[in-house]
């Protein structure tokens, strides 16, 4: 009886022969040549892929998969340390392939059994590991010698490009035109630039990041904890510090890592050759730093106010963001945030705070009082509920399908595991991505089921009494400057603005704002500087603030 054969090859890393797979095949279909009843019908592959997990392998992952399907009778390998170097997934695959009635040989090793799997899977595994130890064990004296033992350093290049000699594997050469850049960024952070303008500039420039691409703060900031980022690498005033991190691979996804690793167990070193910056400039950042406190103002929560991520910039579309409280005034000012981060908006402009929602609740107010406004709303609410509830039952119908499919494959999963077909990890994690999803549309389900289609409520005058109440509590919070961590009356008005378009002075137009949304399509009208009281004219729309959080 013809067997069909399957052939798998893998090799490790790019310091391999590129022709290493094709070796492996090469010798796998000789060996299977000797056999007259066996037929090669596919092979798979996997190049520079470390064998320590099935994960982020197509090739063993496509093996598994017609596995499961049966479309061959023999796994062929050259030996077992091609398929996996972890006894967990090695004898994961001699059970499947006993279950299923396929037979795992290795060239070197002949056909295997549970002994000699479960014996060669460990002793790939210790090899592993015992290689990885005697790696990092070589490291370390080389590392005290200030050898350099990590990946590149922005700044720097392996000195033997420019000798060619092997005794200076490990040795850096300051390369000039990043250190300049590496000196730049020092001297302007100094200075009190701060990272987003210095990352600005330096994109400006079209300065490549170290990475390539985009500069950005982050790249400049890094992270205190790990010691990492430009203004905290030490190996800049010609401080080497290695294994600082450790790795690990994930062996569900095969990625790597990173842990911190004790003070104790680093090494550093002075290598003063490497020293870019001086002593003066790198303790001056550093007091900077240290000054700046221990949360970034990325992090700090900024208080919400009546128009919080509904402000819009005209120019590009982006939001607008808080440039700080102007000392002159002690007002709020606000502007694009495009170009806060990037400097790419074509009209940046920044406005008072206090000016937008005094205009947006005297337009809403001003609206409201006009004839016939009122009944307009009133359709315009209704039919909006109407729309709403139409809305509801088709996403309740939808979660409801979607339920049912998610029960019907947590049960077919549930009983492959059972069955033990296909891959056990693959599918446990489906179960639990397929559970996780239905508990959401369960809860989902139970919020919809409560948004009756029948709850269409008639906007009454009463209620519009409400909203005017309202309108007025904003103007009052707003006059009173208490408005800022406030929402209650403010989220009565809020569910009817889509956005806020804040248009700066053009062509002898006064500043003006666009409410773009429900209100909008009721007011056909745009609010005028001049239509506010006289203290809202205050300050310049060109002018610029100083830094601060989002609104």
């Amino acid at each position: 009886m013809t067997k069909r054969v399957a052939i798998y090859a893998r090799y490790s890393t790019d310091n391999q022969s590129e022709t290493s797979c094709a070796d492996q095949i090469r010798y796998c279909t000789d060996e299977a040549s000797k056999k007259t009843d066996w037929v090669i019908v596919q092979t798979y592959q996997d190049d520079q892929i470390s064998g320590a997990s099935f994960a982020g392998r197509p090739g063993i992952q496509a093996l598994l998969r017609d596995m499961t399907s049966r479309k061959f009778d023999i796994i062929l390998c050259e030996h077992t340390d091609r398929l996996s170097r972890r006894t967990h997934d090695l004898t994961g695959l001699y059970d499947k392939c006993n279950f299923l009635g396929i037979e795992l040989w290795g060239c070197n090793q002949g056909k295997l059994d549970t002994i000699t799997t479960a014996l060669h899977g460990a002793m790939s595994q210790v090899h592993l590991e015992e290689t990885a130890r005697k790696v990092h064990r070589g490291m370390k004296p080389k590392a005290a010698k200030g050898l350099h033992m990590g990946g590149r350093s922005y700044g720097y290049t392996p000195l033997m490009q420019q000798t060619r000699s092997i005794d200076d594997k490990g040795r850096l050469a300051i390369e000039p035109n990043e250190a300049a850049v590496i000196l730049r960024i020092f001297q302007e952070y100094a200075d009190g630039k701060k990272p987003r303008a210095i990352a600005a500039g330096l994109n400006k420039d079209r300065i490549p990041a170290p990475r390539g691409g985009k500069w950005n703060a982050s790249t400049i900031n890094g992270q205190k904890s790990r010691g990492i980022g430009i203004i905290r690498n030490e190996l800049y005033i010609g401080r080497y510090c290695w294994n600082k991190l450790k790795f690990k691979k994930d062996l569900d996804t095969n990625k790597r890592l990173s842990l911190f690793r004790e003070s104790a167990e680093h090494v550093v070193v002075d290598v003063p050759e490497y020293r870019i910056i001086p002593d003066e400039l790198w303790n001056k950042v550093q007091a900077i730093q240290r000054e700046s406190g221990t949360t970034h103002m990325s992090h700090q929560r900024t208080p919400p106010r009546l128009l919080s991520q509904l402000l819009k910039c005209p120019a590009c579309s982006g939001g607008m963001s808080s440039y700080g409280v102007e000392k002159k005034t002690g007002k709020i000012r606000v502007g694009c945030s495009t170009h806060k981060e990037s400097r790419s908006c074509p009209d940046p402009r920044t406005f008072y705070v206090e000016w937008i929602e005094q205009t947006v609740v005297a337009t809403l107010k001003k609206g409201l009082a006009e004839p016939g406004v009122v009944e307009r709303a009133m359709r315009a609410y209704e039919d909006e509920r109407r729309r709403s509830a139409a809305k509801t039952i088709k996403e309740k119908e939808a979660a409801e399908k979607r339920i049912a499919d998610l029960t019907r494959k947590i049960a077919r999963l549930n009983q492959m595991l059972i069955d033990e077909i296909g891959d056990e990890q693959e599918n446990s994690k489906a179960v639990k991505e397929a559970a996780a999803e239905k508990r959401e549309l369960e809860e989902k389900l139970e919020i919809l089921k409560q948004e009756t289609p029948d709850n269409v409520v008639k906007l009454q005058p009463p209620a519009l009494r409400r909203y005017l109440t309202a309108v007025d509590d904003l103007r009052g919070a707003i006059e009173r400057r208490t408005l800022a961590g406030d929402l209650g009356p403010a989220m009565v008005i809020r569910e009817f603005i889509e956005a806020v378009y804040v248009h700066g002075e053009k062509d002898g137009r006064p500043k003006w704002v666009e409410i773009k949304g429900r209100l909008a399509r009721l007011f056909d009208q745009s609010a005028q500087a001049h239509d506010l009281p006289k203290e809202a004219h205050t300050g310049s729309s060109w002018g610029k603030g100083g830094s601060g959080g989002g609104i």
